[in-house]
């Protein structure tokens, strides 16, 4: 929406006579002060108003000053323009309403968070050197399984020993923690189980105790078993830690082996594409703002995916039930994929609109809302409803206080993301919580010390609109006055330098 006026005719010469110029000619002739690439009359209308001379490198950078032309001066130069030529020496009113703009540079701001959450999800998602560096420390822990006198009698390692949770669901977060699961025989007693785990302990700190260091897990699991330990593998440069999970194996093995929480995850998640970037980025900002912890009475890592898993079901219908995918039913197929940061957007809408909702039930399994038994949330174990037809609640430590606390987290997000105008921000203002005090916030140098530093003399007595010339050597000289208003742009230096304002 920028105009600007027609470039200055060349003066003659004094040992020529003027000649007429037809107005394709004369266009041309004033194309020759610029390279064609860039041809732009105006800039040498700005030099010359400056009482200097742009040679081309800093003509390229000066911008179009704001003098738009009225309507029907415009409308006139454009009837007189030849139709025919690469370059139109005059400039046009765009076709735009203030409405339109607006709305194309809002836009333009919301494609590009499209794209920084685009590159968020990529970046999160396991590298393959993180996925081959969980499988080395499972081949590790097998090993020490198979060391253990008492373990090999009731073990079998490449069977009974397996990685779980998020990487079993193929949610895993690149760098992120692992469970190891180690299954044994259904209706073990807990003294037997217990002498089991103390004699992989002990193996493990007696023989490799400088890759591997044992201690007593942190985690409690109230709807999946027990951990008794978590191991560190010391010998890899990235931070590995496994958490030891006991669970009983199915008497089934194989295509009979019952549904569990981790293969109907992954089973849902196979219908769609954007479901594990979702879920991946919610896990993300439940972990970085402490609510993700079932110790502490907040939702775990698996009720956040089911969550995200039932929101793509009832709201989007993105997923089908899995019910329906158990029975082989139809799985939607959109015409167009769905925008990541429209699909993050929703489900937190969609979580703070159940704040006070009657009804806080939750089922992947028939992709249906009920009446909580207890009042309070409810989410559903898919695994438990198919295999032993019992409802029974993931989410049953989740304290009121904490429910109220992931709420009001979420209705943060979801007002950013529903703002409008839509402006732009950053995506750490979402997901890093971390609130640092002034001094360490890091800032770019003030251009007045960056000058001092490159040896520029009498910075702060440079006015605005000032531009700098350029020394014989190539370097930044003494400043030459220009007019105000038409911003700060050198004679040979880069943009900006000599700016006081």
């Amino acid at each position: 929406r920028v105009m600007a006026p027609k470039a200055a005719p060349k003066a003659a010469t004094p040992t020529s006579a003027p000649t007429p110029t037809p107005p394709k000619a004369a266009a041309e002739s004033d194309s020759t002060d610029v390279p064609p690439a860039a041809h732009a009359p105006w800039k040498g209308a700005i030099g010359k108003a400056m009482g200097v001379a742009l040679p081309k490198q800093a003509a390229a950078h000066v911008e179009a000053p704001m003098s738009p032309r009225p309507a029907a001066a415009a409308a006139t130069a454009a009837a007189t323009q030849p139709s025919a030529g690469p370059v139109l020496s005059e400039w046009r009113e765009d076709t735009l309403t203030n409405e339109e703009l607006a709305q194309t540079i809002s836009m333009s701001k919301v494609r590009g968070i499209e794209l920084e959450l685009d590159a968020l999800a990529a970046r999160i998602a396991p590298t393959q050197d993180y996925k081959s560096a969980c499988q080395r420390c499972l081949l590790s822990f097998r090993g020490q399984v198979a060391a253990s006198p008492s373990a090999r009698q009731v073990l079998r390692p490449q069977q009974h020993v397996e990685l779980g949770g998020s990487h079993a669901q193929g949610t895993e977060i690149d760098g992120a923690e692992f469970d190891i699961i180690v299954r044994v025989a259904p209706r073990m007693p807990q003294a037997e189980r217990e002498a089991l785990l103390r004699s992989i302990r002990e193996t493990i700190e007696g023989a490799h105790s400088r890759t591997m260091m044992v201690s007593d897990s942190m985690r409690g699991y109230h709807s999946q078993g027990w951990s008794p330990m978590s191991v560190s593998f010391t010998e890899f440069p990235l931070r590995m830690v496994g958490h030891v999970l006991v669970l009983e194996r199915a008497a089934e093995q194989g295509a009979d082996a019952p549904l569990t929480i981790d293969s109907a995850i992954k089973r849902l998640c196979d219908c769609c594409q954007a479901a594990r970037d979702v879920i991946r980025l919610v896990k993300l900002w439940a972990t970085n703002h402490g609510l993700s912890s079932q110790q502490d009475g907040h939702l775990s890592s698996i009720a956040w995916a089911l969550l995200v898993i039932f929101f793509l079901q009832s709201e989007r219908h993105l997923i089908p039930s899995l019910s329906s995918l158990l029975q082989g039913g139809p799985v939607p197929r959109p015409a167009e994929p769905p925008q990541l940061l429209a699909l993050l957007r929703d489900f937190f809408v969609f979580f703070t609109s159940r704040g006070k909702h009657p009804m806080l039930g939750f089922s992947v399994f028939h992709a249906q809302e009920f009446q909580s038994p207890s009042g309070g949330l409810f989410v559903e174990d898919p695994a438990a409803l198919k295999s032993l037809g019992q409802r029974r609640s993931l989410t049953e430590q989740v304290g009121q206080a904490q429910w109220a606390r992931a709420q009001d987290e979420a209705r943060k997000v979801a007002d950013k993301l529903t703002a409008k105008p839509q402006r732009w921000f950053h995506w750490a203002e979402i997901f890093d919580p971390r609130e640092l005090p002034p001094e360490k916030i890091q800032k770019i140098q003030p251009l007045r010390d960056t000058l001092e530093d490159l040896g520029v003399a009498g910075v702060a007595a440079m006015p605005c609109g000032a531009a700098v010339a350029a020394t014989p050597a190539g370097g930044i000289g003494a400043p030459v006055a220009g007019p105000p208003g038409l911003g700060c742009f050198p004679a040979g230096g880069p943009m900006g330098f000599g700016c006081k304002g």
